[in-house]
């Protein structure tokens, strides 16, 4: 039984040594890196396509273009509507308010008598979850064409 302890003492220290010599070391932080604070926008979403679009229970059935890019404020745009911009958390000094959710794979928001629902093809933020969802609607903000997308608050689509 000492044997077997001692042996199996002598394997172990010996592959620590293999592992901590064979292994190249973890690399230092890049040091160019400028250090900023933690947004929202931080957290991408998915959206997989194909999606559809929903208002008040009708599929919308005009041509929709999207614009997708990394980031977690949504958007949609529609032709005398206006535009819609959806965030995960209400944003300081805007005028978001909460107004709907994400639930698996449906962004659902309401504005006023208008329900809209936008189904992704999987998946937006983790399945199993629902989100609170914050809307700003800029009803001036006219679109050529009805247009999703996904994109970081502040860009040059969004503002």
């Amino acid at each position: 039984m000492q044997k077997l302890l001692q042996t199996a003492l002598l394997v172990a220290v010996l592959a620590g040594g293999a592992v901590s010599q064979g292994q190249p070391q973890a690399p230092q932080a890049e040091p160019q890196f400028v250090p900023q604070d933690f947004t929202v926008d931080d957290v991408p979403i998915s959206i997989r396509l194909p999606f559809s679009v929903f208002v008040n229970g009708k599929e919308w059935r005009e041509g929709m273009g999207w614009h997708i890019h990394e980031g977690s404020t949504v958007w949609l745009g529609l032709p005398f509507r206006g535009m819609y911009i959806l965030s995960l958390a209400p944003r300081a000094g805007e005028n978001f308010q909460k107004a709907g959710t994400i639930r698996n794979n449906v962004i659902a928001f309401h504005d006023g008598d208008y329900q809209y629902e936008i189904r992704t093809s999987g998946p937006i933020l983790g399945a199993d979850k629902v989100w609170n969802l914050y809307m700003e609607h800029l009803p001036r903000m006219e679109m050529k064409g009805p247009l999703f997308g996904v994109d970081r608050l502040g860009s040059c689509t969004l503002r």
